[in-house]
């Protein structure tokens, strides 16, 4: 049979894959693969860190009272009145 098939606990040995001439380095794939890992779990975290303070925000300080739409029928039509406060 050709080729091998690694079972147990312990990493075959041989050249790594940047010992290989005219293959990329792995260690350093995996250095860029890390960082861009890490890039994605920080953007994460702070769009996480933006939707609680938004909703913390819309139910402690920005109370709705906003605008207040009125229609009233009148003859030939109807009105339409519109309020609001702050």
């Amino acid at each position: 049979m050709a080729g091998s098939q690694h079972i147990g606990p312990n990493p075959p040995t041989g050249p790594l894959h940047g010992d290989v001439p005219g293959q990329p380095d792995v260690r350093t794939d995996l250095d860029t693969w890390r960082t861009r890992r890490d890039v994605v779990i920080g953007s994460y975290a702070v769009g996480a860190a933006a939707v609680i303070t938004g909703v913390a925000l819309r139910f402690t300080v920005f109370r709705p009272g906003g605008a207040r739409l009125e229609v009233a029928p009148a003859p030939g039509g109807a009105t339409v009145g519109v309020s609001w406060s702050r």
